[in-house]
């Protein structure tokens, strides 16, 4: 089977299909698209296979109900899905699945994988999502001059596990950061700085460990070309292109001034909150079912 997950931009959950699937399942792997297999990531509304697809598995994925123009349209589940499990039970609920499907995130499988756990080095890591990146380039000297340390989600997947191993606490506008976190018992706090943050998809998943999602809301930092795109989408200023330059000029000195310095204070309170873990029991007992959900894959076609 060929293994699916999103490839369009580089982001730290979906590359931890590659990273979990090898080490669990590769005997199964291959080009072979007849048989796709849908991982970690929320995919449900965007991979449906080729043409060529006769059987699309589904293995822990999830569907980011919502946000249609990012995540896709519902699912049409005919005969060719087999549906092994997927994130959590608003995902099986919005799918018309059986409950019993829900079992977590795909990533819990990383408790299973050997790692290196280094000393720990920063009282805190700051994580936003992949998308986060792009809208701000600068977030790196906001979490520095916070007394942070700052993890990009686009890099390596080994790198970003490791930074997370050598914090005490991380603050995560990122999923999959607070999902991996939680795996490896560092304990975390939410955020959310911008609108492209699904809810959906942070309560799918902490439903499964019976948390709640409750993010710190954290000031949005724009980046030039951001601040460009988001005027020239005013339809009274799409024609004048001097009122959009002035405009891009006085909101870039007002962000310098204010918005920039409102982050720096909002990490420094946010990284004092008391952070969230799960319960360790009921993370086990995941993790033990996502392994007999592994196995029920490798039976039904290895």
């Amino acid at each position: 089977m060929q293994l699916k997950y999103y490839t369009k931009e580089i982001n730290f959950g979906d590359a931890l299909n590659k990273l979990i699937f090898e080490q669990y399942i590769p005997e199964l792997l291959d080009d072979n698209e007849e048989v796709i297999l849908l991982g970690i990531g929320t995919v449900l509304g965007l991979e449906g296979g080729t043409p060529k697809t006769r059987k699309i598995v589904v293995f822990s994925s999830g569907y980011g109900f919502g946000d249609e123009k990012t995540y896709g349209q519902k699912p049409s589940l005919d005969d060719r899905y087999d549906i092994i499990c997927v994130r959590g039970p608003l995902t099986a609920q919005k799918l018309d699945l059986d409950e019993k499907l829900a079992v977590t995130d795909g990533a819990i499988l990383l408790k299973g994988i050997e790692t290196t756990v280094p000393e720990k080095e920063y009282k805190w890591s700051y994580m936003p999502h992949h998308k986060s990146d792009k809208m701000y380039k600068d977030w790196e000297s906001v979490v520095k001059k916070a007394g942070g340390n700052y993890i990009s989600a686009i890099n390596d997947p080994q790198k970003v596990i490791q930074e997370i191993l050598k914090s005490e606490v991380l603050v995560t506008e990122a999923m999959h950061g607070a999902i991996v976190a939680d795996v490896y018992r560092v304990p975390w706090i939410a955020v959310r700085a911008y609108d492209h943050i699904n809810a959906f998809k942070w309560k799918d998943w902490l439903a499964t460990l019976n948390l709640d999602y409750h993010p710190h809301k954290l000031v949005s930092l724009f980046g030039e070309e951001k601040i460009r795109n988001i005027l020239e989408q005013k339809p009274i200023l799409k024609s004048t292109r001097f009122a959009r330059t002035l405009l891009a000029n006085i909101y870039k000195f007002y962000q310098g001034q204010l918005k920039k310095k409102k982050a720096v204070r909002q990490l420094e309170r946010i990284s004092k909150q008391k952070p969230f873990l799960s319960d360790e029991k009921t993370l086990n007992t995941r993790y033990e079912q996502m392994l007999q959900k592994i196995e029920e894959l490798k039976t039904r076609y290895s």
